[in-house]
C-alpha cells in the first residue's frame, strides 16, 4: 500500500496495525526488514495487551502466556537495554519508536497520530500501544482465552447459552481417544497453537505435560516444530 501510494504520488498516511500475538510470526519481521529499505513513510501500530499469545485453558484454569518473547518484552520495557534497542532500530531500520502509550486514552492517541501525520518525513514510525484485553468487561478480563467466537450469551455474566447435549462433543471424543493412544506408547506427542481448550489437547497436557507442546499463536512454526520432532523421533 505504501509503494502504490508513492508511485501514484499521493500523500495519504498508511497505518499498519499488528497485535502482540501476530508480532511473534516471522512474516512480521520480514515485512519490517523490507519496509526499512523502501525509503518511505509508514505508521505501524503495535497493540500490546501483554499476552504475546493467549493463556492456554487448562482443566484447573488458564496458564500464563506462553513464549519466551512475552517474558522478554515484560522485562525489557523501561530498562536501559530497551532504550538501546530503540536507538538501534532508529539507526539501522530508520524506525522511530513512540511508546509505550496507554491505548485506552483516546485523547492521547489522537494527539500522537496527528503529530506523526504532520511530521514532514517520519520514515517508519512504530507506536507501541498498551491495552488490556476486554477492559471494562469483567467476564473477559477474568478469562482472556474466552469469547473469541460466541453464541448468544448473557451480557451481565458472559455465560453462553449453549444447548445441552446428551452426547460427548467431538473435542471430548478426540481428547479421550488420543489419551488412550498416548498411554499405550510414548511415541504420541501433541502440538497446538495456544488452543489447548479449543482442541481438547488440554486434557492430554494435564495427563502428559511433557508430551504436549503449546508453541503460541505461530501455526507455521508448529508445522516445522512437528517436522523436527518427526525427524529425530524413534
Amino acid at each position: 500500500m505504501v509503494v502504490v501510494r508513492d508511485l501514484l504520488e499521493k500523500d495519504n498516511s498508511v497505518v499498519s496495525m499488528i497485535g502482540d500475538g501476530a508480532i511473534t510470526a516471522g512474516q512480521a519481521y520480514e515485512a519490517m526488514n523490507n519496509a526499512g529499505f523502501l525509503d518511505s513513510n509508514l505508521i505501524v501500530m503495535l497493540n500490546d495487551y501483554k499476552q504475546v499469545s493467549l493463556p492456554t485453558t487448562m482443566l484447573d484454569g488458564p496458564t500464563t502466556p506462553v513464549g519466551a518473547l512475552y517474558s522478554a518484552l515484560t522485562k525489557l520495557q523501561g530498562s536501559s537495554k530497551f532504550r538501546q534497542l530503540r536507538e538501534a532500530a532508529k539507526v539501522e531500520l530508520e524506525l522511530y519508536y513512540i511508546g509505550p502509550v496507554d491505548g485506552h486514552n483516546i485523547e492521547d492517541l489522537v494527539t500522537i497520530f496527528e503529530k506523526v501525520k504532520s511530521m514532514p518525513a517520519p520514515g517508519i514510525v512504530l507506536i507501541h500501544i498498551i491495552t488490556e484485553k476486554g477492559k471494562g468487561y469483567p467476564p473477559i478480563e477474568a478469562a482472556a482465552d474466552r469469547m473469541h467466537g460466541v453464541v448468544k450469551f448473557n451480557p451481565a455474566t458472559g455465560k453462553q447459552n449453549k444447548a445441552k447435549s446428551s452426547t460427548l462433543s467431538y473435542t471430548q471424543y478426540f481428547a479421550e481417544s488420543l489419551i488412550k493412544e498416548a498411554e499405550i506408547g510414548n511415541k504420541i506427542v501433541a502440538i497446538h497453537a495456544a488452543m489447548g481448550g479449543g482442541t481438547g489437547l488440554n486434557y492430554l497436557q494435564k495427563r502428559f505435560p511433557y508430551r504436549c507442546f503449546d508453541v503460541g499463536i505461530v501455526e507455521q512454526h508448529a508445522v516445522t516444530f512437528a517436522a523436527g520432532l518427526a525427524t529425530e523421533g524413534p
